[in-house]
């Protein structure tokens, strides 16, 4: 007799072992796609680091740009005007309401303003 209980428990205890490995199954994939997500999610703000780190570069280059490109038009500016003031050897006031240049030597003394 505890042979046939025995046997009457082996196709039950079967199927309570199938269905923990088939629960087992399903956790371990839900955990398999958790991970996944994980990493498509770290992935997508990597990228977006990225991104927003070359946009930062690109920013920073166009204002040094512009800032080397004021900085040369300021320099040519500047001598344009020392070129003007050089050449005028007339007795005019000189740009920038500086001294007359009435002689060479005036315009040497003025040319230092």
């Amino acid at each position: 007799m505890r042979d046939s209980l025995q046997q009457q428990q082996t196709p039950a205890a079967a199927v309570t072992i199938t269905a923990a490995t088939a629960i087992i199954t399903v956790a371990v994939a839900a955990a398999a796609a958790a991970t996944a997500a994980a990493a498509a999610t770290a992935t997508a703000a990597a990228t977006a680091a990225a991104t927003a780190a070359a946009t930062a570069t690109a920013a920073a280059t166009a204002t040094a740009a512009a800032a080397a490109t004021a900085a040369a038009t300021a320099a040519a500016a500047g001598r344009t005007g020392n070129l003007l003031r050089r050449s005028s050897r007339s007795g005019l006031l000189l740009q920038q309401q500086q001294p007359l240049a009435c002689c060479s030597s005036c315009f040497a003394a003025a040319a230092i303003y």
